[in-house]
């Protein structure tokens, strides 16, 4: 556990003194959310999303919405990443899945029943810099969908 991580949990948590402990179990909590993977990892595919939600505040990410694969009428196994790419770094966040038959029932399609998603995400750890949002479809093959036809959302790390 780095200084300057440690001296973000404290503000974080309100400069109060903890424990090495509990700092310890932040990072590794940390470490387990945010996943680095190179950008040859992303594959191009056909994906519909709306973000309905987006707001990044004090090193907090919060986004919700929905997302599903073009070339699937069953997103039942599909997972949901919000991507954050900086220069040839990519770091996923994995979504929380969050039920949205209105989705199903709008596309017409067997089942976008998961096709929901909503994140809350510290982004302290990271490098500072400008990072671009994607969303991504990983599939259950491990295959990770991404699609540039959408506007990139971009966020400030400071």
């Amino acid at each position: 556990t780095s200084e300057k991580h440690i001296e973000e949990l404290k503000q974080l948590l309100g400069n109060k003194p903890y424990r090495s402990k509990t700092i310890d179990q932040y990072h590794f909590l940390f470490a387990k959310s945010i996943q680095q993977v190179s950008k040859s990892r992303l594959e191009q595919g056909s994906i519909s999303n709306n973000v309905e939600d987006f707001q990044y505040s004090d090193q907090i990410l919060n986004a919700s919405g929905w997302a599903f694969d073009n070339q699937t009428e069953n997103s039942e196994n599909d997972s949901i990443l919000i991507a954050l790419i900086k220069n040839d770094a990519i770091y996923l966040l994995e979504a929380n899945i969050v039920e949205r038959k209105d989705v199903t029932a709008y596309f017409n399609k067997e089942n976008l029943d998961n096709s929901g998603f909503n994140k809350t995400s510290h982004l302290g750890a990271l490098d500072k810099g400008e990072y671009d949002v994607l969303i991504i479809i990983k599939k259950p093959d491990g295959v990770l969908l991404r699609d540039s036809t959408h506007t990139k959302r971009r966020i400030q790390i400071e």
